[in-house]
């Protein structure tokens, strides 16, 4: 599935490789719960800024920069059937070198 994140005003969104699950995926909240990593990426969206996240980008959503704010997230879901493997992988390898040259 794919995941579309508007940004509303300006926040933090910590970005890390999947590694150590700390409570296993809750279908009902459509979660899962992992133990914090060291040298998380952090990306500093401002408002208006878009992130597309896929189901294997582990990130922390819901937090501020410097005070608190209030962040409103949007998820839109798409079935991954409907897109062929390669082009997502190639869109979304893309979009994260984007997104992170202009997080510099």
């Amino acid at each position: 599935m794919k995941h579309l994140r508007k940004t509303l005003c300006e926040s933090s969104l910590p970005l890390w490789a999947a590694s150590i699950i700390g409570k296993a995926f809750d279908f009902e909240n459509d979660c899962a719960l992992y133990i914090e990593v060291p040298n998380e990426t952090q990306l500093r969206l401002i408002p208006g800024m878009l992130v597309v996240l896929f189901p294997e980008d582990i990130h922390r959503p819901g937090l501020s920069q410097g005070v608190p704010a209030r962040v409103r997230k949007v998820v839109v879901k798409v079935d991954k059937e409907l897109f062929r493997e390669n082009e997502i992988e190639k869109r979304h390898s893309f979009y994260v070198k984007r997104v992170y040259a202009k997080a510099q």
